[in-house]
């Protein structure tokens, strides 16, 4: 059981790994390609919202992908921003598989707490990649939109 355990822990840390490295990689991204767009995008994209309120120049063809996106950013927000919560439930877990006594109810135990922390990596990784997708598709209009925001802002 205690093998059963550290093959299933190492796996998935593995795997929590791996999320988190792509997860990187998007955040080393965002603002690349635009920098006004990117601050605009920054928390849950309220600044985007601000800019867009209202007549818009950006192309119609343009607005249910920004919607999209938005919502999708709006979704996974509250779990994304986890990250303490994370860092305290991965501690609780590795001191149980060092010090506490291995059984059954241990192992769901720990592997729901690595589950919970997973999740909250893929919805960092998803509302990153929906910010470089709008980033990257509102590109072209960065002065037009960090003109409407700071023009509505306050």
């Amino acid at each position: 059981m205690k093998a059963f355990l550290q093959i299933t822990d190492c796996l998935m840390q593995f795997f929590m790994i791996g999320i988190w490295f792509v997860d990187w990689m998007l955040i080393r991204y965002q603002g690349r390609k635009s920098s006004p767009v990117a601050a605009l995008l920054q928390r849950n994209a309220s600044g985007l919202r601000i800019a867009l309120k209202g007549k818009c120049n950006v192309p119609r063809q343009y607005h249910q992908d920004i919607d999209r996106l938005s919502r999708k950013i709006d979704r996974w927000y509250w779990l994304s921003h986890k990250k303490l919560t994370l860092v305290v439930v991965l501690a609780v877990q590795e001191w149980l598989i060092f010090t506490a006594k291995q059984g059954w109810g241990l192992v769901a135990v720990e592997l729901s707490m690595l589950t919970a922390c997973m999740l909250i990596l893929i919805a960092d990784y998803k509302a990153n990649s929906a910010r470089l997708d709008l980033e990257n598709m509102l590109s072209p209009y960065q002065d037009r939109l960090w003109f409407e925001y700071s023009l509505r802002k306050n």
